[in-house]
């Protein structure tokens, strides 16, 4: 009875183990390769399943991989169900409602099709009864659907596609095919929010020591006299100590035969550990060597520190540099840009995490990127800085001089990166620049709501209306205003400084508004007709200028005062924004937000 008990006692707590380690998706949601699916029990319309779908949290299916159709074809016997597939904004243009690239190798139309029957069929589906292949159909007919969203709740596992393999609760990764100084190694390890690897146990040597290839060098360890701390490493003279650089607690060691105990001749410039590979007695066992030689080396760290692909890991967090040229932005728009990942401007609260960043700086200069916003500013209160997350500064890397207030205007952290010490300054929120995004580790992008209204081509989406940006031909002001009426709207009015710092990011030159004191001099007035709460002026602005400026233009990203108000002749000619209430419909095809970032440059480990 008693060895039954223990039996089922056991067979409890590996089946606890499992569910803790491999979560399930919610009820009613079914799991395959970290993602969820629901299968709808219920029809609707194609546009009415997107709906449904995006209330989930999720969109309409799409398919990315062989593996994920053919997983598909066995889910949806013989029905048939929408999926995120169409061609309602260009006709013949398939594309995924989750902004994934639709993949023409991966199509898998039932003969004959997409016909395009009768001129209206634009919407796609998977077909049950037929091996699961796709067919294009009327967007109207009531179908069941499948919608698709990343697990919440990701299993506890290593980045394997990156190399990273698991033993026990960490992860561990082999680089043999580059060969670095004990500094170096350590460095590529930190920059992978790991460590060079300790060893705590025979069981953990039995694993590393079974990883070894065939090449003679012997792989660096985590083992040194040198004094370590997160993110760094420095010699104290005559210090003979050996200490993991992770911090673990020495509980095991492993000496060579030969010496006995480790060479300290070398201990004026630090000395370092490394495991025997040459055949022999001494296999798999310690030696010492001058920190400066260069070998093989492992990295080690914990489990769920996988981020997802483009972002690099650090303590724990998630980080995506943008770099790309074609990418840079105003503050604000960086910042909605991350929060639509389920993060934010990146906030540095220690300095282990600046040196961390540090170290991609000399990356970021190469790509011709000069600057970098961080998720520090006063938008909240004049003068009074905070970083994004509405939390204090803890730690100060300010240049002297910073942070420098602007009465009256936003003013966003920046770092330069030709100054590889990573200094802090601040400048107008309305400069185009590079930014990083932070988010917590082991949890998957979230994916980008999709609007339930859309613009006509040429206008970008923000909050509830659409903008035209103007920018190949000039008008004077009352042509800007009457072109902008011909197409639904006026030239575009703001109320805040998040409204503005949006038009200022896709505004090159000085441009048309829609503010005027025509009516009567002093008095401005917006020609949609809302009020004139926001109105930031340069300095001596509006000056009426030879009593004739009546009209307002708004300074755009690349003068020296982006974001501020000029009075101007209404008969200059500029380039000029329109707005006008969003519409009802599909999606836009540009995201909503800045550019779509495209894949990093950075092609190291998990990059």
């Amino acid at each position: 009875m008693f060895e039954k008990k223990t039996m089922l006692q056991l067979l409890f707590t590996l089946c606890c183990l499992f569910i803790s380690v491999f979560p399930q998706c919610e009820e009613g949601w079914r799991s395959y390769d970290e993602v969820c699916y629901y299968f709808s029990p219920n029809t609707k319309s194609w546009d009415d399943a997107r709906t449904d779908c995006v209330g989930r949290g999720s969109h309409l299916m799409s398919i990315l991989h062989i593996p994920e159709r053919t997983w598909v074809r066995t889910q949806v016997g013989t029905e048939i169900f929408w999926i995120g597939l169409n061609d309602i904004v260009a006709e013949g243009v398939w594309e995924w409602t989750d902004g994934n690239p639709f993949l023409p190798y991966l199509a898998y139309w039932r003969p004959g099709n997409p016909d395009n029957w009768q001129s209206n069929e634009n919407c796609g589906q998977v077909v049950g009864g037929d091996s699961g292949k796709w067919n294009d159909e009327n967007c109207a007919t009531k179908r069941k659907y499948i919608c698709k969203r990343p697990n919440p709740n990701p299993p506890m596992m290593c980045d394997t596609a990156n190399g990273w393999r698991q033993f026990g609760s960490n992860c561990y990764r082999l680089t043999t095919d580059s060969r670095k100084n004990w500094l170096g190694a350590r460095l590529d390890c930190v920059r992978e929010g790991a460590d060079l690897v300790s060893i705590t146990s025979q069981e953990e040597e039995q694993y590393v020591t079974g990883r070894l290839d065939s090449s003679v060098f012997d792989l660096w360890l985590g083992y040194t006299t040198l004094k370590c701390t997160t993110i760094s490493c420095k010699v104290e003279i005559n210090r003979t100590e050996f200490t993991w650089s992770d911090a673990s607690a020495v509980s095991y060691t492993n000496w060579g035969t030969d010496p006995p105990q480790p060479d300290l001749s070398e201990k004026a410039n630090g000395i370092c550990t490394a495991v025997i590979k040459q055949a022999g007695q001494d296999y798999g066992k310690w030696t010492s060597h001058a920190c400066r030689h260069e070998r093989p080396f492992m990295c080690k760290r914990g489990l769920n520190t996988i981020c997802p692909p483009g972002w690099a890991s650090f303590s724990g967090n998630c980080y995506w540099l943008v770099s790309n040229k074609i990418l840079l932005t105003s503050w604000h728009e960086a910042q909605t840009k991350c929060s639509s990942f389920g993060a934010n401007l990146v906030t540095i609260k220690s300095h282990e995490e600046q040196f961390f960043i540090n170290t991609y700086l000399p990356e970021l200069n190469e790509g011709e990127v000069p600057d970098v916003w961080i998720g520090v500013s006063d938008k909240d209160k004049d003068g009074t800085f905070k970083w994004v997350d509405n939390t204090d500064i803890p730690i100060s890397n300010w240049k002297s001089g910073y942070p420098m207030n602007t009465v009256n205007l936003w003013d966003c952290g920046q770092i330069y990166t030709g100054d590889y010490s990573g200094k802090w300054e601040t400048t107008n929120c309305f400069k185009s620049m590079g930014y990083i995004c932070k988010m917590v580790g082991g949890q998957n992008v979230k994916p980008t709501s999709t609007p339930d209204s859309h613009c006509d081509t040429g206008y970008l989406l923000y909050g509830d209306h659409c903008y035209h940006f103007e920018t190949e031909t000039v008008k004077n002001w009352q042509e800007s205003e009457s072109y902008c009426t011909s197409q639904g709207g006026h030239l575009a009015s703001f109320h805040n400084q998040e409204e503005l710092s949006f038009m200022i990011a896709h505004m090159p030159g000085p441009s048309w508004v829609g503010l005027s004191d025509i009516q009567i001099e002093g008095k401005w007035f917006w020609t949609d007709g809302t009020p004139s709460d926001f109105l930031p002026w340069a300095p001596d602005q509006p000056d009426n200028w030879q009593g004739n400026e009546d009209c307002g233009h708004i300074r755009g990203i690349y003068s020296p005062t982006p974001g501020l108000l000029n009075d101007d002749f209404c008969t200059t000619t500029l380039e000029f924004v329109c707005k006008k209430v969003k519409g009802p419909g599909p999606p836009p095809r540009p995201p909503t937000s800045g550019p779509e970032v495209p894949k990093p440059p950075y092609q190291r480990g998990v990059f």
